[in-house]
């Protein structure tokens, strides 16, 4: 209700970004890039009416982030990296959205192939919070990038044992778990490991997503010797 409350609009920015992310996950990208056109304004707006609330800088810096996208396609044309500066000023002086924006910074580091410092970001987030599965998704991610195997493996057994204990039923996940550990076994050439993790990825049911898993699970078994 009150148009001049920086952080109403913080606040506004950072659930249409989620939301957006949301639907773009879903393949809903007309309503996704909508809420995300419509977070970046709020963001905005926070930066206008205060300076100083650099927690918005996070949505700033994905908006130059994608025009800094664009232009790196167009001849002739040497793209900023403004994206990098707002992104770390909503990391060094943010105060709500922090963690956000590391996680946000190293999956951004990750689109331009910089692993080392993307892993460098993503363990000290991992290193704040050693049980949240969330920011350790993204590191075995950036591992499985930068083909780091052994660290792969090891990030993607955390996460198995961290779901399993935490969240036994969700079969989708113990999945990707599994999923990751027998590709980095499949990679390394481990095909007895690999083949434990696909028989228990084709013991798991109740999830129609799992499919997508049982077909890669199959695969890998019928490729081993």
């Amino acid at each position: 209700k009150d148009d001049d409350n920086a952080e109403a609009h913080l606040y506004l920015g950072a659930a249409y970004g989620a939301r957006a992310l949301y639907r773009i996950q879903k393949k809903n990208y007309l309503d996704g890039i909508s809420d995300g056109v419509t977070g970046i304004k709020e963001f905005s707006k926070a930066v206008d009416l205060d300076s100083t609330l650099y927690d918005a800088y996070i949505g700033l810096a994905a908006y130059d982030y994608f025009k800094y996208k664009f232009i790196s396609l167009l001849p002739f044309i040497t793209p900023d990296d403004k994206w990098e500066q707002k992104i770390k000023i909503a990391i060094d002086k943010g105060n709500y959205l922090k963690i956000s924006a590391m996680s946000g910074y190293a999956l951004l580091l990750e689109q331009e192939k910089r692993y080392e410092d993307a892993i460098k970001i993503a363990n000290e987030v991992v290193s704040l919070f050693p049980n949240s599965r969330t920011f350790r998704w993204i590191l075995a991610k950036l591992y499985m990038g930068n083909k780091d195997w052994n660290n792969a493996e090891q990030q993607f057994k955390t996460l198995l044992d961290l779901t399993i204990k935490g969240q036994p039923e969700n079969v989708y996940n113990i999945a990707a778990c599994r999923d990751g550990l027998a590709k980095v076994y499949f990679i390394k050439g481990e095909l007895k490991k690999c083949n434990i993790q696909c028989e228990e990825i084709l013991k798991l049911d109740g999830d129609s997503r799992l499919k997508v898993f049982h077909k890669r699970a199959k695969k890998r078994i019928t490729q081993n010797p």
